[in-house]
């Protein structure tokens, strides 16, 4: 079946690398054993080397939680850049941020992107949940409107097949006025 990370799927032989606060976590399969660990410094020549070679990581911070680091080279330029990326738990519009190119990933920027991305995505889903509220509320008032036409005709203030008001003081409708 594989190793389950984070809602994706990951074969058993190529297991998600971890990077828990200031140490990247690398769990490989090695002759059947599953588990078996590296740890590298963040910050370290060998943190470096690794992130040139791979192009995606999940981070924990632990005041922020996890987030998505992903290596993209998006047009027009040519060389890859990192971004960090983060989803609601219970689904939505996903959190962005750029961090830039590899020589300049360390602790301090994965805890400042880790603060930014629970910014963002907290932010989401409040204007998500307010969003909804407003649509619920909208439908609430659309029904009411309907079940009061159903059982009594026109809903108040429904003036489509009235005349229109006039400013004309001769009108019918003006009081001491004869027509």
């Amino acid at each position: 079946m594989g190793f389950v990370a984070h809602g994706s799927r990951w074969p058993a032989d190529r297991m998600q690398p971890e990077c828990t606060g200031k140490y990247l976590l690398v769990r490989h399969n090695l002759y059947g054993l599953v588990g078996v660990l590296d740890t590298i410094p963040v910050g370290s020549i060998a943190w470096y080397e690794w992130l040139e070679t791979h192009d995606n990581l999940s981070v924990r911070i632990s005041d922020h939680g996890w987030f998505y680091l992903r290596k993209e080279a998006r047009p027009p330029r040519k060389n890859p850049y990192w971004y960090g990326y983060r989803w609601p738990t219970h689904g939505g519009p996903r959190a962005c941020t750029y961090l830039g190119k590899t020589e300049g990933i360390d602790f301090e920027l994965l805890s400042s992107a880790g603060a930014k991305l629970a910014t963002q995505v907290r932010e989401l889903v409040a204007k998500r949940d307010q969003e909804r509220k407003r649509r619920r509320s909208a439908a609430r008032a659309a029904d009411r409107r309907e079940r009061f036409s159903d059982s009594f005709g026109d809903a108040p203030g429904d003036d489509s097949e009235a005349d229109p008001p006039t400013d004309d003081p001769g009108a019918e409708g003006w009081p001491g006025v004869a027509v």
